[in-house]
């Protein structure tokens, strides 16, 4: 990987919500199609349906969807929220 592939993929990572809002329509599978190790696609996955799935309580996702992109979480720290 170069330089410029190291800055790219911190800069995707750094997307957090926004990164994860990508997967819609999207399985595991597919992600790993993409390139994505299984572990990556499955945590994808599953950040996907919590902050953009069905819900009863869809203010609350909007809530944490807002504050996720006002905070400037990552991806790492979307992870770490959400377990």
């Amino acid at each position: 990987m170069t330089l410029m592939g190291l800055q790219e993929y911190f800069a995707q990572l750094s997307r957090g919500v926004d990164l994860v809002a990508e997967c819609s329509g999207l399985s595991a599978l597919d992600l790993e199609k993409m390139g994505a190790s299984a572990q990556d696609a499955a945590e994808l996955i599953s950040l996907h349906a919590i902050y953009f799935g069905p819900t009863p309580y869809t203010g609350k996702q909007r809530l944490a969807v807002n504050a996720a992109r006002r905070n400037g979480h990552a991806l790492r720290e979307c992870l770490m929220v959400c377990v």
